[in-house]
């Protein structure tokens, strides 16, 4: 049972965040000569871009895993189309935004634009987050309404799409 689910695990990761997150940022990368990111630049730059570029990609791992990891544990499922979760996620991070995933996705891309000082990395992180924007409204939750009807509307209504409640403390019970 645990390698069956390490290996839908695996699939999920190598065909949807390894490919945002990481072969086509190194193909821009690569296209662009953009390793070669501190040529000719004060070293003071150089370790204040790496701080500000680890710190955002930073959180946005941590926030992909902990979304990664509720999707699994509560969810029964994982993040992939061809194998979503069968309960809708409401607790954790899910009680503060709907798409947090996302959310952690655009931290790491911004965060490599900033850390490799990249106008191309910036420009592939826009046009993810255009994507996003569009696509997760029109695509992905008219699914949610469907799979999870009521229960997903009252969510929908609850907790924002992007932005985190005003005050996160204050976390309703979004089972009622």
């Amino acid at each position: 049972m645990k390698v069956n689910m390490f290996f839908r695990l695996a699939k999920v990761f190598l065909i949807a965040p390894f490919n945002v997150m990481i072969v086509v940022p190194g193909i821009i990368l690569l296209l662009s000569d953009g390793f070669d990111f501190a040529r000719g630049q004060p070293m003071i730059l150089i370790l204040i871009r790496s701080i500000i570029g680890f710190i955002f990609l930073g959180a946005g791992i941590s926030i992909c895993f902990i979304t990664f990891s509720l999707l699994v544990k509560l969810g029964e499922g994982t993040p992939a189309p061809w194998d979503p979760p069968r309960k809708l996620v409401t607790q954790g991070i899910y009680s503060l935004v709907r798409n947090p995933m996302m959310i952690g996705v655009f931290l790491v891309l911004f965060g490599e634009a900033v850390l490799f000082f990249s106008i191309w990395l910036f420009i592939w992180f826009l046009a993810f987050l255009a994507g996003c924007l569009i696509l997760i409204p029109q695509f992905e939750e008219r699914g949610l309404d469907k799979a999870f009807g009521p229960r997903f509307l009252n969510y929908k209504n609850r907790v924002p799409r992007w932005l985190p409640k005003k005050n996160p403390l204050d976390i309703e019970n979004l089972d009622k």
